[in-house]
């Protein structure tokens, strides 16, 4: 509870208390465990200077809290962040394509990862299958390749080291793996939006720059 909100005549009258800490513990163990594996959490508890904190949870670590409690009922959470590789070494030749697809507003979302035999994340790729019209005639006929990601510490282009997956090629493969499923259901082309740093990577990928977006021919 923070000063100076509507919630404070509540609390002051006995309508509404926070959460006591094994509450938000529960509550958040179980939300945790029910994220799917195509998505990210970003923030479980909002860092709030505690001396701005009426009443409440005032620990800005419930993210491990409930993890942790999570794990002692036998579960775990999915979500990226927490299967990510991080700094731990790779094979990329064990690496395992795995892939999920789901609806949207917009079409099928397709979520492409590279996991590794315990189920860590190498890299992934979000690809858009859009089912409503194109909002930009550049995009008309076309899937998006929405991104991409390699875990791992960076490396200069070019550079490469045993068992970390930047500059083993996993990009190039969430990319075809990408190209494929799109060409399967009979799109034209594929189109990413590219920083001006990637543009040259894509180009090696074939594809070629358009008006907003960089665009590969699929099919014949």
């Amino acid at each position: 509870l923070i000063e100076g909100t509507e919630l404070v005549a509540h609390h002051a009258s006995g309508a509404w208390r926070p959460y006591d800490d094994a509450e938000l513990t529960d509550l958040l163990a179980g939300a945790m465990a029910r994220v799917p594996e195509w998505c990210r959490l970003t923030r479980v508890i909002r860092d709030i200077p505690s001396q701005e904190i009426l009443v409440g949870n005032r620990r800005t670590n419930f993210r491990e809290i409930a993890s942790r409690a999570l794990a002692a009922r036998g579960g775990r959470c999915l979500d990226v962040r927490s299967r990510e590789v991080g700094q731990r070494p790779v094979d990329a030749a064990a690496l395992a394509l795995r892939r999920s697809e789901y609806a949207t507003r917009a079409g099928r979302e397709v979520f492409l990862q590279a996991c590794t035999p315990d189920d860590r994340i190498a890299g992934f790729a979000r690809l858009l299958l859009p089912t409503a019209p194109a909002f930009l005639p550049e995009l008309a006929g076309r899937a998006l390749l929405r991104e991409v990601h390699v875990y791992g510490p960076a490396l200069a282009l070019g550079q490469r080291e045993a068992d970390r997956p930047q500059h083993e090629g996993l990009g190039r493969r969430l990319v075809e793996a990408a190209a494929s499923r799109a060409a399967g259901q009979g799109f034209a082309g594929l189109a990413v939006i590219s920083a001006v740093g990637t543009r040259g990577y894509y180009r090696r990928l074939g594809f070629a720059d358009g008006a907003l977006y960089q665009h590969r021919p699929l099919g014949a």
